[in-house]
């Protein structure tokens, strides 16, 4: 996993460190089987209730199904966390827009979809 960050700068703040999605997902999994695990994901937002996901996930489907962190630079958004399915699990997901030229709503608007999507999709729907 090591191919998969390069950190140059340990506030988190640089534009020289680097993450993979893939590493992300696998950090969140780890996390999951920790001794740790119920700490760290209440230090997580919680989508339509507080934090940076406050404003998000805050429909009657998603309201509380979404735990998680999102980072915002200029022409950089992400959103990784879990994500609660009506069957009791939890899936990991990390999605990471680089480079992106269009408005920062647009782009989290597509976030937003790609995890209501995965989310319907998970528990049988469309």
């Amino acid at each position: 996993m090591r191919d998969q960050v390069t950190l140059q700068d340990g506030c988190g703040l640089s534009r020289q460190n680097l993450v993979s999605a893939r590493a992300c997902v696998q950090l969140l999994k780890k996390m999951s089987k920790s001794q740790h695990a119920a700490t760290f994901e209440a230090s997580l937002s919680q989508g339509g209730v507080d934090g940076t996901l406050g404003g998000r996930f805050g429909d009657a489907a998603m309201n509380g199904r979404v735990r998680g962190k999102t980072g915002t630079m200029t022409h950089v958004s992400s959103v990784s966390g879990y994500l609660g399915l009506d069957n009791g699990k939890r899936l990991a997901f990390a999605i990471i827009c680089n480079n992106f030229r269009c408005s920062r709503h647009y782009v989290r608007n597509t976030q937003d979809h790609l995890v209501r999507a995965v989310f319907n999709a998970a528990n049988g729907g469309l």
